[in-house]
């Protein structure tokens, strides 16, 4: 019997060899036909820098002033060198500058402190133009309107859009009726922190809440 024959209905090797050199010309065919899209390395340099949650850590403790690798240290629990090392990351990927420090009097090396670039952390994914389009819009309000009602047309989309935000907070928790507790847990601890606003309480009263902002986020257009 010739090798080339059907032996029970299975194929012979000749067979079997054909049809794996169609499937490599199908596997080839496939990937000549699809390029690989290319990668901002921007972007995934960005996203790994901020891929460990103590580098977030440390991000969140400079939105609330520049500080030094001692300050860090104690307020994360972490050993000066862990800290260090999170740093040039940072640095390294430009999500953080380095600043010195020299105090009037003090005799030795400056010291070396830390700060928060004021541009955007990472860029979004996918890319969106939404500065290009607020820009814009910022210019037809400045050449369409006088200093006195531009400031007076700003103020009032300001209001509309706080009394919008506090009406949407009534209506999420089912709230009729605020307190300072309630101002801080739902309006600080959850509104404002969604929105990209780092607060910290400085003062919790009976009759009212007093508070800092740290971050703005309308930084670039600003």
């Amino acid at each position: 019997m010739s090798p080339e024959a059907k032996v029970g209905g299975e194929r012979t090797p000749s067979r079997r060899f054909d049809d794996q050199k169609a499937n490599q010309e199908k596997v080839k065919g496939r990937s000549e036909s699809s390029p690989s899209q290319p990668q901002d390395p921007r972007l995934s340099e960005g996203f790994r820098a901020l891929g460990s949650d103590t580098r977030i850590q440390i991000l969140r403790q400079l939105m609330q002033g520049d500080q030094g690798v001692p300050e860090l240290a104690a307020v994360l629990n972490l050993h000066p060198v862990t800290v260090r090392y999170h740093i040039n990351i940072l640095l390294r990927e430009g999500l953080i500058d380095q600043l010195s420090y020299r105090r009037e009097g003090v005799p030795g090396r400056p010291e070396i402190h830390y700060r928060l670039r004021p541009e955007r952390l990472v860029a979004g994914f996918p890319p969106r133009q939404y500065q290009l389009l607020s820009d814009i819009l910022l210019q037809l309000i400045v050449g369409s309107l006088d200093p006195r009602r531009r400031r007076e047309a700003l103020y009032a989309a300001g209001r509309r859009g706080g009394e919008e935000l506090i009406q949407g907070i009534e209506r999420s928790a089912q709230l009729s009726v605020w307190n300072p507790e309630r101002f801080v847990h739902l309006f600080l601890q959850g509104a404002l922190l969604e929105m990209g606003l780092q607060t910290e309480l400085l003062e919790l009263r009976e009759d009212g809440v007093h508070y800092r902002l740290f971050t703005c986020p309308f930084q670039e257009i600003a």
